[in-house]
């Protein structure tokens, strides 16, 4: 899985607190957290597939639960990174189904998780003849969520901590060695894939 969508999805996580999910997303988010964080890379594919089986019976119970949605769709697209290849595209074209739905919704769910979340497929999935990869739609749905939460979209590497100077120049964490060129937070000048 790319490195930037392991920094979204990250920056999805720390957005939520356990406390405030309904019951049927905690246990989903808490397995999904320990599969992408704690096991090894060879284990991840078939954990995620009984996890989204898991999100699919959850789902069956409340098809049009915004968070219940965007948490399957966040499964899905983790499962088919774990997974790679062409076979991964059946389950990101689901997982961007399951967004598109979500935000029909509740565009403001999850504080509009589901606009990152699509926004991450767009950049991230090939673009056209394969796939449906967009550069400017990822901006625009990107845009989006930076609308809904300004604060929520955060991608630093490992070893950053969450601090920083308002400017971004030094960051705290790993010995004070991050740095602006390390720090990529998402906004209307750097939306765009580096280089």
């Amino acid at each position: 899985m790319s490195i930037w969508i392991r920094y979204l999805l990250a920056g999805l996580l720390a957005c939520f607190s356990l406390s405030t999910l309904a019951a049927d997303i905690a246990p989903l988010q808490q397995r999904w957290a320990e599969i992408q964080y704690q096991l090894p890379d060879n284990q991840k594919s078939a954990a995620f597939e009984a996890l989204s089986a898991q999100a699919e019976q959850a789902l069956a119970q409340e098809p049009d639960d915004a968070a219940l949605l965007i948490w399957r769709g966040i499964i899905l697209s983790s499962w088919a990174g774990a997974e790679g290849g062409l076979g991964a595209l059946g389950k990101v074209k689901e997982a961007k189904s399951l967004f598109e739905h979500a935000l029909q919704v509740d565009p403001q769910a999850l504080q509009g998780s589901a606009y990152t979340s699509l926004g991450a497929l767009y950049y991230q999935v090939p673009g056209w003849p394969i796939g449906f990869g967009d550069d400017e739609q990822a901006e625009a749905l990107l845009q989006k969520a930076l609308v809904l939460n300004p604060d929520g979209i955060e991608m630093r590497p490992k070893g950053c901590s969450n601090s920083s100077t308002r400017d971004g120049r030094r960051l705290a964490g790993n010995g004070g060695n991050c740095n602006l060129a390390d720090h990529h937070q998402l906004n209307g000048e750097n939306l765009r894939r580096p280089g």
